[in-house]
């Protein structure tokens, strides 16, 4: 695990001066670490905590948006500067409903968004939740209903890169996420494995030439207690069982990712799971995509 900082602000704040050129014979060098094979998240799956939720009853879309967009994620922002652990944080955003429900597969969702959160490992997560800088801020901020969330802990089981170019440069992307809930027939195990390989191969088969970028299938790491690992949190009273998988798409704008759901063969596809997954139960949820965080791209 990464260490954590003394100090929680940086102490390079402030002007700095930098002189070169005419009297100065000198240059400027600017270290650039690019996103090359071998960077952290190469050989280490992160560890995504995924959150589904609803805003605080009685807000207006606008306020939910100032809300969720501006004071919770500087706040996450914080966080993220003094713990190290912590390398991504994206929000999909689903209101107002009449700029997202083109791009929905399933019509009269009632999220509003969905929370996305990266850690070097399950043992950083937890830790996390013991830091100062976490405590301080967890419970002084509240903008979504926190006694009616769904979430899963999870890590990237397939990543298929159908455009790279593209993915790498989006602005005001889309991205799609499905929750796959937990049938009465799952194993675990072999069985469970099996399937998230044959939901991988056809989505690859139903995304090649659209105008998907990227896909990325994340099975489920749970833990069997979760109210007991998310003790004292604000996220000790979520739904922790229902969901064994967490589904992600991206696209280059909410226009390109209605296009493609539009597709009657291709919302049917995205519907029709194998038999670890309950197709009754599973949540699909269309939105913006706000990146709050970005430390490692490989998210």
């Amino acid at each position: 695990m990464a260490p954590i900082p003394r100090h929680p602000n940086t102490v390079n704040q402030g002007t700095h001066v930098i002189h070169f050129g005419g009297q100065y014979d000198s240059h400027l060098l600017l270290p650039v670490i690019p996103p090359v094979p071998n960077s952290y998240l190469e050989h280490r799956k992160p560890i995504k905590m995924s959150m589904l939720a609803r805003r605080v009853k009685g807000w207006s879309d606008e306020k939910f948006i100032q809300e969720y967009t501006g004071v919770h994620a500087g706040m996450a922002k914080g966080v993220a500067a003094a713990v190290p652990t912590l390398r991504n944080y994206t929000q999909l955003v689903a209101c107002p409903r009449s700029e997202t429900e083109a791009a929905q597969v399933e019509a009269g969702s009632s999220w509003d968004c969905c929370t996305m959160l990266g850690w070097t490992s399950l043992e950083a997560l937890w830790g996390s939740f013991q830091h100062p800088q976490y405590k301080a801020t967890a419970r002084s901020h509240v903008c979504v209903d926190e006694e009616d969330t769904i979430g899963i802990l999870s890590q990237p089981f397939s990543n298929i890169l159908f455009d790279p170019v593209s993915f790498e440069k989006r602005e005001n992307g889309a991205l799609p996420v499905v929750f796959p809930a937990k049938s009465s027939s799952y194993a675990g195990g072999d069985s469970y494995v099996s399937d998230l390989q044959a939901r991988t191969a056809a989505i690859e088969k139903m995304g090649a030439g659209t105008s998907l970028l990227r896909y990325v299938l994340n099975r489920t790491v749970t833990p069997d207690d979760p109210k007991a690992f998310f003790a004292g949190t604000p996220f000790e009273n979520a739904d922790w069982n229902s969901v064994i998988g967490m589904e992600q798409y991206w696209f280059p704008s909410l226009s390109a990712a209605a296009a493609f759901c539009s597709d009657e063969a291709i919302k049917k596809a995205i519907l029709t799971l194998p038999s670890s997954f309950d197709g009754g139960r599973t949540i699909v949820l269309a939105g913006k995509e706000n990146v709050v965080v970005q430390k490692d791209i490989d998210f």
